[in-house]
């Protein structure tokens, strides 16, 4: 417990920036079972595999995201979006208070336990038994693995492990359990339960969700995420009207160009271990 308190304690340490943009590298995987047209007959598994980028920018105060399903390639007008709020993307572990009421998303982690006002912390009554299950290595780093078991409600207390640095206490990588939206051919995308791994790096002065894989079972086949960020930066202002739907919609139509792409011009250098 004094492992993990100082691990979420650490987490709520570091500071939040007003915006982020970001772009996500996604690498999908689906294997399914295949029927074999030989003599012999039986089945085997089939796999195929495609990629994907998509380019993000968010607005931590409400958690309001403008997203672009791909990745422009050279500076132009504004590209198409489509705007939501939900709980991901780099700082998906940090997000205010006040961001993270309003967003109900079935990948979000249960890490709403530790409460803090002013200085005098408060915590809520044990909704996990915890286990130090060993010391191990997490991208080169010495971690605490902490197990944890939900003692009521597992659909809601989500956390199952966490790789806890044993020298700063920061959250190296965390393995929750959620539902994500099953890949369909057509109709609605119904939810599905979802095993979720995050990896942590920082980069600049921000603890960052840098790595999210995850894998779930669906009418037959068994699919796999692995997404990564790419480009990262973290401007001081934005214009409101990239949050907004139809605002966004008449600077589009006026062909103004992307301010995104400028954003992210900006990125400091060197890039982190991970680009």
């Amino acid at each position: 417990m004094q492992i993990l308190t100082r691990a979420l304690a650490r987490l709520r340490s570091y500071p939040m920036p007003n915006y982020v943009v970001w772009t996500n590298s996604w690498f999908i995987a689906r294997t399914a079972p295949q029927l074999v047209t030989s003599t012999t007959g039986g089945w085997t598994d089939k796999r195929s595999t495609w990629r994907r980028s998509e380019r993000f920018a968010e607005r931590t105060s409400d958690g309001l995201q403008n997203v672009t399903w791909s990745v422009p390639a050279k500076s132009g007008p504004l590209p198409d979006a489509h705007f939501s709020s939900v709980f991901e993307g780099p700082l998906a572990w940090t997000l205010l208070p006040s961001a993270r009421s309003s967003i109900a998303s079935p990948m979000r982690p249960d890490i709403a336990g530790l409460k803090t006002i002013a200085t005098v912390t408060a915590y809520a009554q044990p909704a996990y038994a915890l286990e130090l299950a060993a010391t191990e290595t997490v991208d080169g780093h010495p971690a605490y693995h902490v197990r944890l078991r939900p003692l009521g409600d597992p659909q809601r207390h989500n956390l199952r492990d966490l790789w806890i640095d044993v020298e700063t206490f920061d959250i190296r990588r965390a393995h929750f359990v959620g539902s994500y939206p099953a890949l369909v051919p057509y109709g609605s995308s119904p939810l599905v339960p979802s095993d979720i791994t995050a990896d942590f790096e920082p980069i600049l002065t921000y603890w960052i969700v840098h790595r999210l894989v995850w894998t779930y079972d669906y009418d037959g086949s068994h699919f796999a995420f692995d997404t990564y960020i790419g480009e990262i930066a973290f401007p001081n202002a934005l214009p409101g009207w990239l949050f907004e739907a139809s605002a966004y919609a008449q600077h589009q139509k006026a062909k103004e160009p992307d301010v995104l792409y400028q954003v992210l011009q900006t990125v400091p250098q060197p890039m982190p271990s991970w680009y």
